[in-house]
């Protein structure tokens, strides 16, 4: 866990002084009364654990895509929401797959506005669903559950509408209970419940079409 901290903060402090050059000395703009329609992919890196004796905490690799809509309240406030789906990689020949769908809002709080660029620091959270098919024996498994993140991101806009974004995001994902097909409870050798906690550092990029003009 203290090495996904680690690497989130030194990610952070990358893209402040990476994009902060490139929007030095431009004008401030109102990021009001503008509605902007995202799409994007991306990737996390994933940390598992479970309730399950004798289990030692995984890694996975997930490929995300997302899509999302925000409204600008004030200059400096932004409230949306994104629909996501995450598919878990797996080995070439695996009988196994894994994923992730969802849907939360979220907000932004708009800290260094340009007048084609803005960064801002992130925060959302929602319901999300998890999936595991085992192909060989037709096995199911799905669970619904939530997720908060937090993180930082950067919009570059070419025009009057047309952008760019990057959203680098710390994520946790919780389950508390798994169902097979049938209904039946998944259980832990102990009689529990089996759960799961998802731990990621996931970066997100794409394209944004603001409706409205971006105006100082």
């Amino acid at each position: 866990m203290n090495s996904f901290i680690n690497s989130f903060k030194i990610s952070l402090l990358f893209i402040f002084l990476l994009f902060s050059f490139s929007t030095f000395g431009q004008e401030k703009f109102r990021t009001s009364a503008r509605i902007n329609l995202h799409v994007g992919f991306g990737f996390g890196l994933n940390s598992l654990s479970n309730n399950q004796a004798g289990d030692k905490d995984g890694a996975a690799l997930t490929g995300i895509f997302r899509l999302g809509a925000d409204y600008g309240i004030t200059p400096l406030f932004t409230a949306g929401m994104v629909i996501f789906g995450n598919n878990f990689a797996t080995n070439k020949d695996s009988s196994e797959s894994a994923s992730i769908g969802g849907i939360g809002i979220y907000s932004h709080l708009n800290f260094y506005r340009r007048e084609k660029t803005t960064l801002f620091w992130h925060f959302g959270f929602g319901g999300s669903g998890f999936e595991y098919k085992n192909f060989k024996n037709n096995g199911k498994l799905n669970a619904s559950g939530g997720y908060v993140q937090t993180g930082v991101g950067l919009r570059r806009y070419f025009g009057q509408n047309f952008g760019i974004f990057v959203d680098l995001n710390l994520t946790g994902y919780n389950y508390d209970k798994f169902t097979f097909a049938d209904k039946s409870v998944f259980k832990t050798p102990s009689g529990n419940n089996f759960e799961l906690g998802i731990t990621g550092l996931e970066l997100k990029f794409g394209i944004v079409v603001a409706l409205g003009k971006n105006e100082r």
